[in-house]
């Protein structure tokens, strides 16, 4: 995507685009990115989004990966190219991306706003672990 130093830019590089498009929201800490998305389901479309994707790089956008580390081949042009993290659209939720940062430990935490409450998604080790901060995900596991 660009340089080391900011002062060289590549071509823009379409990362995902699949069903009726989606959301993205990215942020970076030294040479990694990480990029969350949803997608906008059929047959509803614009007014509507649902699951929560992840992807990351480490090498300013050259490959990236998906949350359980396996390479991808960008652009990401179906939904069947990467398992979400979690299925929100299984269970007939709605889910609205607002922001992803790095905790102090370098993992992503992605604050997801749907239909039921706020949940937390964490990144734990390979995986995306979801937390609950009103108790809605007792007993359930992430993908």
């Amino acid at each position: 995507m660009g340089s080391e130093t900011g002062s060289k830019w590549s071509e823009p590089q379409v990362l995902a685009r699949f069903a009726k498009g989606h959301y993205q929201i990215t942020c970076q800490r030294g040479p990694r990115i990480a990029s969350v998305f949803n997608v906008h389901p059929e047959p509803i479309g614009l007014n509507a989004r649902t699951n929560l994707y992840y992807v990351e790089t480490s090498d300013f956008g050259r490959t990236w990966q998906s949350v359980d580390g396996k390479t991808l081949e960008i652009p990401l042009t179906d939904a069947a190219s990467i398992e979400p993290v979690y299925d929100y659209e299984v269970e007939g939720l709605l889910v609205y991306l607002k922001t992803v940062q790095f905790d102090a430990e370098g993992r992503p935490v992605i604050p997801v706003p749907d239909e039921q409450g706020l949940r937390l998604a964490r990144r734990a080790a390979a995986h995306l672990a979801h937390r609950a901060l009103d108790g809605l995900l007792s007993g359930r596991s992430a993908r």
